[in-house]
């Protein structure tokens, strides 16, 4: 897995910690590769915003060179021909490079650390290399979601956190503990985020929860102990981030849920900011995890077009502001205001148009659906949780078989129509089934911005957008009053 996780983000956001005197560290090199350019992209920052991406240009000799000025030991990536490059970079330094994919060279100032880097990612897939031999469903849903997944990535960070101090033990370097303790964090919340992210996990198993919010439960999960949402140190971590993330949508949705509610932005952004409340005390921190969860309802607004609810997250930013003197939040709302300005989904809007064909080549057009509700599935052979879903879409279609006014699409996002095809044969859906040309990289992709899968659309009679991200076929609570007709 590289550390060019996140998305790429062009604006700088200041620091909330006092930093050393600033200085200029200088990346040159050579790169084997026909690329006019690499890219390179630091992390800057606290508030979710945490990456800028600088162009660097590759000279018709191959050669490049970039100065950059940091204030304190940054990571940072290089992108290049495909792959990426993780550095280390130290103020008022030079780090020569010679970039040629997997056995790129780095000399000069923490070289040690770009090697670190390099060997930890070949010691990484070894691990998991041998705990997938020895654990054949490790990395399948079978399995995936028991105690016994979280007993083993246990063990796989264990043997990191063993890699880490190994490598660097006999190494006299400038900036090594703090590299150390960097590292060793970001190892720690890489393994407490996948305890979070995947269905299964239980919150109640995590002792930092436990203690802060009166949580009792018969097991608690390793490692869980060392979380602390007031470390400052830890909120440039995209693990850590990403935790935080995680956890508080998992805490706000649960509290919800206990007081028989349905989801809604208004309920989430009021109890996702009480719960970092309670957990986070210090006040630098407290800021700072509430702008990282609101970074992501950005950007869920951004990826799924929810576009009514930027309302909450501008009213929550305002009520902020007394909070932040520095202003701090601001690129947030930037952020926000550039997507609702290209709202192109929002309900009313008008659909764009596609070209679909189903197993016998037949083809269908927007047009061809006026005056009925579509409720269209957009998916891939290669995605496990769209499959999941395809008992209830079948249920789905069959319980409206009566009514002619809506009608079920499903899209395939395959690349090649036959692996759509020889897939279809065995295992039917219900409705119309068709395949979009081109996959994910196709027009039918492109024109309804899809990304990730599965995806859901609701067009209403007159072919215009009715709900860009609608409810799941496994949710009809949510999804049958959408479908209802109304003359």
């Amino acid at each position: 897995m590289t550390r060019l996780t996140i998305l790429l983000i062009s604006l700088i956001l200041c620091s909330f910690v006092a930093t050393a005197q600033s200085g200029k560290t200088t990346i040159s090199g050579q790169i084997d590769s026909r690329d006019e350019y690499i890219v390179l992209v630091r992390n800057i920052g606290y508030l979710g915003l945490t990456h800028r991406s600088d162009t660097i240009r590759v000279d018709k000799k191959h050669h490049f060179i970039s100065r950059v000025k940091i204030s304190r030991p940054e990571n940072a990536n290089i992108s290049f021909g495909g792959t990426s490059l993780t550095l280390w970079l130290i103020p008022n330094s030079d780090v020569v490079l010679h970039l040629k994919d997997s056995t790129s060279q780095v000399r000069g100032a923490a070289s040690d650390y770009a090697h670190y880097y390099l060997e930890q990612d070949a010691y990484r897939k070894k691990l998991y290399d041998e705990v997938k031999y020895i654990h054949p469903g490790y990395d399948k849903g079978t399995s995936l979601y028991s105690d016994q997944f979280f007993i083993i990535t246990d063990s796989v960070t264990q043997k990191q956190f063993e890699f880490l101090d190994s490598y660097f033990s006999k190494k006299n370097l400038q900036y090594k503990s703090q590299f150390i303790d960097q590292e060793r964090r970001s190892i720690l919340y890489s393994n407490l985020f996948y305890k979070t992210a995947f269905p299964g996990s239980d919150i109640r198993k995590f002792k930092y929860f436990q203690d802060k919010l009166k949580i009792h439960s018969t097991y608690t999960y390793k490692y869980s102990d060392r979380l602390n949402m007031d470390d400052i140190r830890s909120l440039t971590d995209g693990n850590y981030q990403r935790f935080l993330t995680f956890a508080v949508v998992d805490l706000a949705n649960q509290k919800i849920r206990d007081e028989g509610k349905h989801f809604n932005i208004d309920s989430y952004l009021d109890n996702a900011m009480a719960v970092i409340d309670t957990l986070s005390e210090n006040k630098v921190c407290n800021l700072a995890n509430k702008a990282i969860v609101l970074n992501a309802v950005v950007e869920d607004i951004q990826a799924r077009k929810k576009i009514e609810w930027a309302n909450k997250v501008y009213h929550t930013l305002a009520a902020l502001s007394a909070d932040d003197p520095n202003h701090r939040l601001l690129g947030i709302k930037a952020k926000l205001d550039a997507t609702v300005r290209d709202s192109r989904f929002v309900k009313g809007a008008i659909a764009p148009d596609f070209t679909l064909a189903d197993l016998s080549g037949k083809g269908y057009h927007l047009k061809d659906f006026k005056g009925k509700k579509v409720y269209i599935d957009i998916w891939a052979t290669w995605c496990p949780h769209c499959i999941e879903l395809e008992d209830d879409w079948n249920k789905l279609v069959r319980s409206y078989s009566k009514n002619p006014e809506i009608l079920f699409l499903s899209v395939s996002m395959d690349e090649e129509a036959n692996t759509w095809k020889r897939y279809i044969k065995k295992h039917p859906l219900e409705g119309i089934i068709t395949h979009a040309d081109g996959g994910v990289n196709g027009f039918f992709a492109k024109a309804y911005d899809i990304n990730p899968l599965p995806h859901f659309i609701l067009l209403d009679e007159d072919g215009k957008i009715h709900v860009y991200d609608a409810p799941a076929p496994n949710t009809p609570q949510l999804l049958k009053p959408l479908l209802v007709i109304k003359r």
